[in-house]
């Protein structure tokens, strides 16, 4: 076999790949279209019920993306060992790859996304997925429940908890999309990784024409991984996710065109992606300083340039404070939780140990979050006036933990999806490095590494400040930046120029100033659309919650019996395993002390009552899943486990009955 022909094989396997993965997911949307014309509730992940090796498929989905970074990590090394022999062998598969792309990329991604988070719906025992913030992908708790009750209750009462309060960008996307899914928690998810699929291709597209498209795989690859766990939650991450994927397409935009316009693109959207998810708290000035320093041929100009940056920022805070003002109730909260941090890092600890420190002083201020937010602020500022050399120290040795998390975070995922022996990936960035060295070498343009100096510099930075309080998932904004770093390293040189991508940039303003109007405006069309909030009751016991399409959950059966296909529905044995996975029971026993009376259901429901939060979750009896036409229920409501000193997650209904909604 001759050098030429050997190298062509990393090649000839990434075709055929390509081409099955394309049959397969024609296969799956055929496959989910049956499902739902045969009634399944859940379309998407019906397969995963129907065969054994599909369920296999599915738990291990993450086996494609490492895949994919293998081998363009070896068609790159391909292309750079024929380009020293002086063929240029690989040019049509290059040119072919890249037509196959621009074709069906998109298609490609969006099932690889949905067939991804569906596997959740199914009760695949898959380490990665974040059962502990959705049980199941259809349970929000702790957090995420937080979030998932502040658009419910926000519809009822027209405004939100002190929780989204935090985030008013992320609770007002939250709520545009409950309000697009008729408050339907499973096609709520549908649409939020639609969302994040379609803006990864978007990047993806953009890294197509900047590297060609062996870096394109490889960046949907990553993306796949470290967005993976967040998919089926309500978190805030995935939504940061969006804007996210979206500022990288701006800036790669303005590297290839020296484009102002999507430098500018990019800010805002960035500023969008941290305002929606805060972590990388210093990447915002470095791209404020990257915009002012590479655009603009005189003073003149950067100041003009300085005035839109500074305009943009402005324009973003007075949207975040008129939502603050419009939905919510009493002091702006945005970022509040920062103050527990910083007091944390003042003495060389995490967030969680200055309210132990000084538990008795906070005991006498207001209980409020303002106030205790405020205290934590004054004394993390005391705390590193005496003594700075604990921070100083803190702060460096969590920046150098953050570095060396990065690589297995952004190729196995937040909750580490199991590695496989036969899928090293570790070769993916042996050759993006090599691949950077050789871009360096050729002198890139002064303005694109000049950003990824300013940006890379500011995300380990932040990362310093926030690593201990679970920094891998708060910087999880700054990782699509990353992966388009270590994508690039996979180029592909010598290739004909593809067609330049024509994005106005008026269109992507335009888009953005509509997502801004529907975040303003989308919570108050809830609102005057919603049922009217029932009389807040004293009856004990009690509580009242919508029923339909607003109920989310499973119903549990017996493992000798078949699975209802007309609602989402688990066998006790998947149940359990999910709960195990969810370690949520460290917080009150579900199945380990006793198990309901099967079959039984397991779900969220907002309550009806006004002012009234919609903190539980319920087991419930089989018939209140199996109803859908039930639009209101009343329930009786006993204890069902607690340890002591921990709050009550879950309640059992010892009574369910139908009632009418209240009228207009």
């Amino acid at each position: 076999m001759t050098a030429p022909t050997l190298l062509r094989m990393p090649f000839l396997l990434l075709r055929a790949a390509m081409w099955l993965g394309l049959a397969m997911s024609l296969a799956y949307v055929l496959a989910s279209l049956a499902a739902l014309l045969n009634g399944y509730a859940l379309p998407t992940a019906a397969i995963f019920h129907w065969a054994d090796w599909l369920r296999a498929a599915g738990e291990h989905d993450h086996y494609a993306a490492h895949f994919l970074l293998v081998i363009t990590s070896l068609c790159a090394v391909a292309i750079w060992l024929s380009v020293l022999m002086g063929s240029h062998s690989y040019e049509p598969e290059l040119q072919s790859l890249d037509k196959f792309l621009k074709t069906w990329g998109l298609p490609l991604t969006l099932c690889l996304f949905v067939f991804s988070m569906s596997g959740t719906w199914a009760g695949l025992p898959r380490p990665g997925d974040f059962n502990s913030a959705s049980i199941g992908g259809l349970i929000p708790f702790s957090d995420a429940h937080g979030y998932f009750a502040a658009a419910q209750d926000q519809a009822r009462d027209g405004y939100w908890n002190g929780m989204a309060l935090r985030r008013p960008f992320a609770a007002a996307f939250r709520s545009v999309l409950m309000t697009a899914a008729g408050f339907s928690y499973a096609q709520m998810l549908i649409i939020q990784v639609v969302l994040v699929s379609v803006s990864v291709w978007i990047a993806a597209r953009s890294i197509l024409v900047w590297r060609g498209p062996l870096a394109c795989l490889a960046f949907v690859a990553l993306s796949l991984m470290f967005s993976r766990s967040f998919l089926a939650t309500t978190l805030t991450e995935p939504l940061g996710f969006v804007w996210s994927f979206l500022s990288v397409a701006c800036f790669v935009e303005s590297f290839g065109r020296r484009s102002l316009q999507f430098a500018l693109l990019g800010l805002a959207l960035t500023f969008m992606a941290l305002m929606t998810r805060m972590g990388a708290m210093f990447l915002l000035p470095a791209v404020m300083l990257w915009i002012v320093c590479c655009f603009g041929d005189s003073w003149r100009k950067k100041v003009y340039i300085f005035v839109a940056v500074i305009g943009i920022v402005g324009v973003g805070l007075s949207a975040n404070f008129a939502l603050q003002k419009l939905y919510g109730r009493g002091a702006d909260l945005s970022g509040s939780n920062f103050a527990y941090t910083l007091c944390g890092l003042s003495i060389g600890q995490d967030w969680s140990s200055c309210p132990v420190r000084y538990a008795d002083e906070m005991k006498r201020i207001d209980n409020t979050e303002k106030a205790q937010t405020d205290f934590l602020y004054s004394k993390g500022i005391e705390n590193i006036a005496k003594d700075p050399a604990t921070i100083i120290r803190r702060l460096a040795v969590s920046a150098e933990l953050f570095a060396r998390a990065v690589p297995p975070t952004i190729t196995y995922g937040y909750l580490r999806a199991p590695a496989s022996k036969w899928l090293p990936t570790s070769i993916f960035f042996v050759v993006s490095i090599i691949g950077l060295i050789i871009l360096a070498i050729n002198r890139p343009s002064g303005t694109e590494v000049l950003f990824w100096v300013m940006t890379m510099l500011a995300i380990l930075v932040s990362s310093a400040f926030v690593y201990y309080d679970d920094g891998m998932r708060v910087m999880t904004g700054s990782y699509p930046l990353i992966a388009a770093l270590t994508a690039s390293g996979l180029f592909s040189r010598h290739i004909p120029p593809v067609n330049e991508i024509v994005r106005p940039a008026w269109r992507w303003w335009g888009s953005l100033a509509t997502a801004l109007v529907l975040f303003m405006s989308v919570p108050w069309f809830a609102h005057r659309i919603a049922p009217p909030a029932a009389a807040a009751t004293a009856v004990p016991n009690q509580q009242l919650v919508f029923g339909g399409r607003r109920v989310s959950g499973f119903l549990v059966v017996a493992d000798d019996q078949p699975l209802p296909k007309e609602v989402p529905s688990l066998h006790l044995s998947e149940f359990a395993k999910i709960v195990t996975l969810s370690n949520n029971e460290i917080y009150q026993p579900l199945l380990k002390d006793r198990t309901p009376q099967l079959p039984f259901g397991f779900i969220v429901a907002p309550r009806m009552e006004a002012g009234r939060t919609s903190d539980n979750q319920f087991i419930v009896p089989a018939h209140v899943v199996l109803d859908k036409n039930v639009q209101a229920w009343k329930f009786t409501t006993a204890e069902w486990s607690k340890i002591e000193g921990n709050s009550i997650y879950w309640v059992l209904v010892t009574d369910a009955q139908p009632v009418d909604l209240p009228a207009k």
